[in-house]
């Protein structure tokens, strides 16, 4: 896949989480092209939002994956109301491991299989620590 073609990556977030998300995913990936935020801030006005949403997506001529921090909330519901126009592809439950494995998949996989792609590499990227701190210090 050419660079051209790497789709790009929307964290989309309530508050500033999705622009810490993308900074801290290259901080550990490298510098990442096509790598954007849209953040809803509080009092922000819900159409300019949209408008932020889609203007990336008309800027990649739809080739754009949403990462999105929960399911229900603003931005998710930005997402769906601007799926009615536009054929789009998005995970919620944003987390740092699930961005670093977008990153990585993005130019080896087709933008229409990187949900599953990412969710199977990806997908346990939350867990219960007690076991662990039991075995190794007796918590």
């Amino acid at each position: 896949m050419e660079m051209n073609e790497i789709p790009a990556i929307v964290c989309l977030s309530h508050g500033p989480f999705g622009q810490a998300l993308a900074d801290t995913a290259q901080v550990i990936y490298g510098k990442a092209e096509a790598l954007h935020a849209i953040v809803l801030e509080e009092g922000m006005d819900i159409d300019d939002y949209m408008e932020k949403l889609e203007e990336l997506i008309v800027r990649y001529s739809e080739k754009v994956f949403f990462l999105v921090d929960i399911q229900g909330g603003t931005p998710y519901n930005c997402l769906m109301r601007a799926a009615r126009k536009h054929r789009l592809h998005a995970i919620a439950g944003a987390n740092v491991p699930v961005l670093l494995e977008l990153l990585a998949s993005r130019d080896v996989c087709p933008l229409e299989r990187l949900a599953d792609a990412v969710m199977a590499n990806a997908g346990g990227s939350v867990g219960n620590l007690k076991p662990r701190l039991e075995h190794f210090f007796g918590m």
